[in-house]
């Protein structure tokens, strides 16, 4: 019985070792919260309010990352439904084959977003998107998590906690 509460005790000091450290970012009007291994960058030069990407790793062709785009609805009172349809019209129209492997509203108490997630080929490679589409305040938000194919599940519980993370004020 000794033997036993010992091993729970050291298991579970392990698993506190083991975790990661977060870190909260705020820029504007929203935060999100990802791991200090990963990277976060607000500096714009690519078009996004932030791009946070994975730790590199060895041999890898593409780096993990999720990013933030944020567009001004310039008064047009789009819902939510029509950015949805206006995100999945644009998909469609720069990868003619990609598949939509689900599309779903999401409340999380304080705000209903949309999840959607796709696969298609982009530059030679198949990636697998994971977005989280807002709509508030006459702005529409695409957050969203970018992985190959082959990688997606292996960052999928990591990449769900910052995505999950994320608030607008």
């Amino acid at each position: 019985m000794k033997f036993k509460i010992l091993l729970v005790l050291i298991m579970s000091s392990l698993s506190i070792c083991a975790q990661e450290e977060w870190t909260t970012h705020k820029k504007y009007n929203f935060k999100i919260e990802c791991p200090k291994s990963w990277v976060f960058s607000d500096t714009e030069s690519s078009g996004s309010a932030f791009v946070i990407l994975s730790p590199i790793e060895k041999n890898e062709t593409f780096r993990e990352n999720i990013n933030l785009n944020v567009s001004l609805l310039k008064g047009d009172n789009i819902s939510l439904e029509a950015y949805k349809k206006l995100s999945l019209n644009k998909i469609h129209n720069m990868l003619p084959d990609v598949k939509i492997l689900e599309d779903n509203t999401i409340s999380n108490g304080i705000i209903n977003y949309q999840v959607i997630v796709w696969t298609g080929k982009i530059g030679g490679m198949f990636l697998k998107v994971k977005q989280h589409l807002y709509v508030k305040d006459n702005k529409a938000y695409s957050l969203s998590f970018n992985a190959t194919n082959a990688s997606f599940e292996r960052f999928k519980k990591t990449s769900d906690k910052i995505l999950n993370s994320f608030s607008i004020d």
